[in-house]
């Protein structure tokens, strides 16, 4: 997880907190859409979008951001 999708965990509630991460538990289910021009991917939750990319050759996920739908993006 980046620095910048930790920094955006901590500040939400607790409860969101907690959506996300049964959500992220549950990839590579849910809402997930790959980005247009961008190496990531998104994770719907609520109002919420976590980006994503998918590392293959160490099999892992490495969230790159988390934060409302208007923000996440720029």
């Amino acid at each position: 997880m980046s620095s910048a999708a930790r920094k955006a965990l901590r500040k939400l509630p607790r409860t969101e907190r907690e959506r996300i991460g049964v959500a992220l538990g549950r990839l590579p289910g849910g809402d997930v859409r790959p980005l247009r021009n961008r190496p990531e991917f998104r994770l719907r939750v609520g109002g919420w979008r976590v980006l994503f990319e998918i590392d293959d050759r160490q099999r892992r996920i490495i969230v790159a951001n988390i934060g409302s739908r208007d923000d996440v993006y720029k």
